[in-house]
């Protein structure tokens, strides 16, 4: 605790999550509660995913 004096924690305005850097609040958001994700669209089907790594598995294994 005693590295942490002076520290402004970012809290998240959804849960009780606290950051010390707003980058971590940001992806915090992004992951737990769908804030600010850009979509991608997978292009044979409905799906969708939050990374374009996660996409191009689903089209390896969905559509290979």
């Amino acid at each position: 605790m005693k590295h942490n004096f002076g520290v402004k924690w970012n809290q998240c305005p959804h849960c009780d999550y606290k950051a010390k850097l707003n980058s971590a609040l940001t992806q915090h958001k992004a992951n737990a509660h769908n804030i600010g994700v850009k979509w991608k669209q997978c292009p044979h089907c409905e799906h969708k995913a939050k990374q374009t790594s996660t996409l191009n598995s689903h089209i390896k294994c969905h559509h290979t």
